[in-house]
């Protein structure tokens, strides 16, 4: 268990190497055109990784990241972009953001390998089956895809948890 575990994880760090380790930008997969290759993956460094910088100096000031006086006429921060119930979304507050989003895209997409993973060996699936099944969820192109837009894809990463912990409750 521990094992293939660990094995997603290396897996889901080469797959985001390039980002990770050499600074390379990761290319989106959804919703691009010839004319505008960069848009969707602009999505989280245009919009999130500045809500979140914008979150963190209303914390800095002492107050709640509740209402965002920036955005449009002001607006919740929820609704600007910045997720801030998220844990892992406050790492994009750190410097310029752009190695702290490498790293964020690379914990989802582990922890959605090794969610499920754990998901199908609760549903006694065969280590086998389930490492090859979650090796498909985080790694695959659903999630990849998710990626462009990293609340969605953190609400995908989480769904093998909801999942396994509504089996519990009903068997």
């Amino acid at each position: 268990g521990f094992l293939a575990a660990l094995l997603l994880v290396v897996l889901a760090l080469i797959q985001h190497a390039p980002g990770l380790l050499f600074g390379r930008v990761r290319a989106p997969l959804a919703g691009t055109t010839a004319s505008e290759p960069w848009r969707e993956a602009a999505t989280n460094r245009d919009v999130l990784v500045p809500a979140m910088q914008r979150a963190a100096a209303v914390v800095a000031e002492g107050s709640l990241p509740t209402w965002n006086p920036y955005a449009r006429l002001g607006e919740p921060f929820a609704a600007s972009g910045a997720p801030v119930l998220h844990a892992p979304f406050w790492l994009l507050a750190i410097g310029d953001g752009r190695r702290q989003l490498e790293l964020v895209l690379f914990l989802h997409s582990a922890l959605a390998c090794v969610l499920a993973y754990r998901m199908l060996r609760a549903m006694a699936i065969s280590r086998f089956a389930a490492f090859v099944a979650g090796g498909t969820f985080g790694l695959g192109q659903a999630m990849t895809t998710a990626l462009d837009r990293l609340p969605e894809a953190a609400a995908m990463a989480l769904l093998p948890w909801t999942v396994a912990a509504s089996w519990r409750c009903l068997f």
